[in-house]
Order: structure tokens, then sequence, then C-alpha cells
């Protein structure tokens, strides 16, 4: 895995699930989120369409998480689209 690119800040709610998709034809995607009350990080290289990262994720906790957006690889540079998307789950209203 290279150096991390960038590190985004993110407040979520407990209960809160969103989605997150890293893509970029300059890198093979690598998503590192560190969420409060998990004792390891959650980790995704290829959950997306080909070399992108997904990552799926319900807070367990409320307040500031950390997704650290990198590439795997030593030449993990370049540009890069993150989306970041709510999911409603079946039941939550």
């Amino acid at each position: 895995m290279g150096a991390a690119l960038v590190t985004w800040e993110l407040e979520l709610e407990a209960g809160q699930t969103v989605q997150f998709d890293l893509m970029s034809d300059d890198f093979d995607a690598f998503l590192i989120l560190a969420a409060l009350g998990y004792e390891e990080a959650l980790v995704d290289d290829d959950g997306g369409e080909g070399t992108n990262a997904r990552l799926t994720f319900t807070a367990i906790e409320s307040g500031v998480h950390q997704l650290h957006v990198t590439g795997y690889g030593a030449e993990a540079s370049g540009s890069y689209t993150l989306r970041v998307t709510p999911v409603v789950l079946p039941g939550g209203g």
C-alpha cells in the first residue's frame, strides 16, 4: 500500500450507514477507515468496479471517523473521485 494521499474526517451518528466509493484511473484505489468503536481499521482494495475501492459502513459510535484515501502500490498518486452516499437499510424508515 502506498502513502496516504488524503485523510477526510467525517462526522457520523451512531446507526448511520454510508457507502464510500473511491474511483481513479491513475492508481489502484485503496480505502482505510479508522472508525470509532472498532479495534481495527476497515479496509478495501477492489470492492468497487475494476481497481476501485468501496466500503459500506454502519457507525456504532457518534463522532468523527477518519477515512484515508490512498492507493495500492508505490506509485499511488493522481486524480480520484471520492463519493460518500447515505444508505437507507430495509426497515430503516
